[in-house]
């Protein structure tokens, strides 16, 4: 595991998550892993993350920030 830090400066930088998908960027650019997995800090995992793996159809998976809902399927409301 490797330390990284940098700042990055753009007219976006207001907005309060832009380092979620900056930190993406970055490590996707930086690992040679066949996953990728930004959780936040309060986060607590005690189990296998097993749902956490992306199956054969699956490029990304990712959930809404501000609210407490998600998405299953492209006719979701949430979707």
């Amino acid at each position: 595991m490797k330390h990284i830090r940098f700042h990055y400066k753009s007219k976006y930088s207001w907005f309060p998550y832009l380092n979620q998908p900056l930190v993406g960027v970055a490590s996707y650019k930086r690992s040679t892993s066949e996953n990728i997995v930004y959780l936040d800090a309060d986060l607590l995992i005690v189990g296998e993350p097993d749902q956490l793996l992306l199956n054969e159809e699956e490029d990304f998976l990712a959930c809404t920030p501000d609210k407490m809902d998600g998405t299953t399927e492209l006719k979701d409301a949430t979707d």
